[in-house]
């Protein structure tokens, strides 16, 4: 007898809301070590690549950590106010903490939000099912229907979910909910997932940051330039003020995040716009000029001490 072998694809299955199997994920291509960014010998060129990785760390690493739980799956939900309705993929995180999940639409962007309060998680509250214009209240709970949201379970079953309006003489229709989402490994994260959860979490200046970001075939791409620096000797060790000195220097570098497995980002082509330059300040409690006489390149950045 012949055998064939299969190559390892690793790929995600919900149920949908008539219990058929449907992929959300086909992580193959993310299963294996994730990129980093070479070494470089350079001090200052380190020290961009580090401040411009921290800044996608912020935006992507909370994420693909497992800081920010998120889930994958298939889910429907009607009811309530029945301005909204959801009816497929969806994404869903603790965005804000353990116990309050956003749940988002990967295509429309809807969403809703349950939540369980730390005094009382046998309650689960309901948001309405809203888009980022909107906004409202929990006006719907069930009891005992979900597990603990804070210990963030490997899968939520919200297969014949009814939240019930929580006022009695309310005129708002039940919410119902029907799927179910699976805890996303690392690998398995998009910048989809991404930007979706970000969308109704977060504020305009971190959309505007990824509505920037370039589809360049395998990956989104942003150009970024700064400033950073990093210690080096004062000019006079031996004063009484005991200045702080940097060296700085000015640069442009890209931002890249590969399309489909958000864990993978880093930075690249960077490039020295200005050369490296000495700039002090005094640790005091009031702003004061750097000490005299200043070397020609210090410049009067100063501030309290932490």
């Amino acid at each position: 007898m012949t055998s064939t072998r299969l190559a390892a694809v690793v790929v995600w299955l919900s149920v949908s809301a008539c219990g058929a199997p449907v992929v959300v994920r086909d992580a193959s291509r993310c299963r294996g070590a994730i990129d980093a960014d070479p070494p470089s010998r350079d001090p200052l060129v380190a020290a961009v690549v580090a401040a411009e990785r921290a800044a996608l760390d912020r935006l992507v690493g909370r994420f693909t950590r497992g800081q920010l739980p998120t889930y994958g799956g298939r889910v429907r939900a009607h009811g309530g106010r029945g301005e909204h309705a959801i009816a497929g993929d969806v994404v869903a995180s603790m965005a804000h903490h353990r116990g309050e999940l956003f749940v988002v639409a990967l295509r429309s962007r809807e969403y809703f939000v349950l939540s369980q309060h730390p005094d009382r998680r046998e309650t689960t509250d309901a948001t309405p099912i809203m888009d980022r214009f909107t906004a409202g209240g929990a006006p719907f709970s069930c009891q005992r229907c979900l597990p603990d949201l804070a210990s963030v379970p490997r899968r939520i079953d919200l297969r014949g979910l009814v939240l019930a309006a929580r006022h009695t003489g309310s005129q708002l229709a039940p919410l119902v909910l029907d799927g179910a989402i699976t805890r996303l490994a690392s690998h398995a994260i998009t910048l989809d997932d991404v930007r979706a959860v970000t969308s109704v979490t977060q504020g305009t200046d971190v959309q505007r940051v990824l509505d920037s970001l370039v589809d360049d075939g395998d990956v989104w791409t942003r150009s970024v330039s700064g400033s950073t620096g990093i210690a080096t000797e004062a000019p006079d060790t031996t004063s009484p003020t005991h200045p702080e000195c940097a060296l700085v220097v000015d640069y442009t570098a890209e931002w890249w995040i590969d399309a489909r497995c958000a864990a993978r980002y880093g930075v690249r082509d960077v490039r020295v716009i200005r050369t490296a330059r000495r700039c002090c300040a005094r640790r005091e409690a009031q702003p004061a000029p750097c000490s005299a006489p200043p070397p020609p390149d210090c410049v009067s950045t100063v501030g309290a001490p932490p």
